[in-house]
C-alpha cells in the first residue's frame, strides 16, 4: 500500500480538469497539487532499541526478519486514518516503531513476546496497516522501546471444515489471498469491507 495515502500507487488516479473545476465551483476551494514526497525525506525519531535487544530479537526470528531500516519503520508508523495521513506530511520528527520483527512460526511469536515482556519492550501487532482507530500508534509509556510485530508470514489456510464452512486462516492472510485459498474449495470469505484488498484476517 502507498506509504502516505490509501490504496496502491499503481492504481492512483489524477483528477481531470473538469472534476477540479466542478469541485472549485461547488465547494469554493482552490486546488493546488501537493508535490510528491519522498519517504526518505520523512524524519523519524532515532530507534531506541538497544543493540542487545536487537541482537536477541534477531536471534529469535533471523537477521533478515529483524529490521531497523527507515522505510520498514515508516511503513508501520501508524494506520490509514486522516490523522495518520496528515502526520506523514509533517516536517517534524515522527515516532515510529524502533524495529520491525517478522516471525514465521507460533514458537517465534511466543519467544518474541516473552523476551519483550522481560525486557520492557512494547509490542504492536501489525497486519495490513489499514487501521483507522490508532491501534498501530507506538505508545512508549513505561517501555524502553517499541517493536512492530509484523504477521505477514502467517499467510496460509490452516484448517477447513468444508461441511460447516469454518476456516482457520493465518493472521497475515489478506482478503484477496483468503479468496484464493478458499476458492480452491469452492468457498468464499463472503466479507468485502473497504479495506478488503489490504487488511489481514488477524
Amino acid at each position: 500500500m502507498q506509504w502516505d495515502a490509501w490504496g496502491a500507487p499503481e492504481k492512483r488516479k489524477v483528477l481531470s480538469d473538469g472534476i477540479k473545476a466542478l469541485l472549485q465551483q461547488a465547494l469554493g476551494v482552490s486546488i493546488t497539487e501537493a508535490p510528491e514526497r519522498d519517504p526518505d525525506d520523512v524524519v523519524l525519531a532515532p530507534s531506541a532499541l538497544s543493540e542487545k535487544d536487537q541482537a536477541a530479537l534477531a536471534t529469535i526470528v533471523g537477521e533478515r526478519f529483524c529490521s531497523t531500516a527507515h522505510t520498514d519503520r515508516l511503513l508501520r508508523a501508524g494506520g490509514k486514518s486522516t490523522l495518520d495521513l496528515l502526520r506523514r506530511r509533517s516536517s517534524e520528527p515522527q515516532d515510529a516503531p524502533d524495529a520491525v520483527i517478522t516471525p514465521g512460526t507460533d514458537d517465534e511469536v511466543g519467544e518474541v513476546l516473552r523476551y519483550c515482556t522481560d525486557n520492557a519492550v512494547a509490542v504492536v501487532p501489525f497486519g495490513g496497516g489499514t487501521s483507522v482507530v490508532g491501534g498501530l500508534d507506538p505508545v512508549r509509556d513505561r517501555y524502553a522501546a517499541v517493536v512492530s510485530l509484523d504477521l505477514r508470514r502467517f499467510d496460509t489456510l490452516l484448517d477447513l471444515d468444508a461441511e460447516s464452512g469454518v476456516a482457520t486462516l493465518g493472521a497475515g492472510v489478506t482478503g484477496p489471498h483468503a479468496e484464493e485459498l478458499l476458492g480452491v474449495h469452492g468457498l468464499s470469505l463472503g466479507h468485502f469491507p473497504q479495506s478488503f484488498r489490504f487488511a489481514t484476517i488477524g
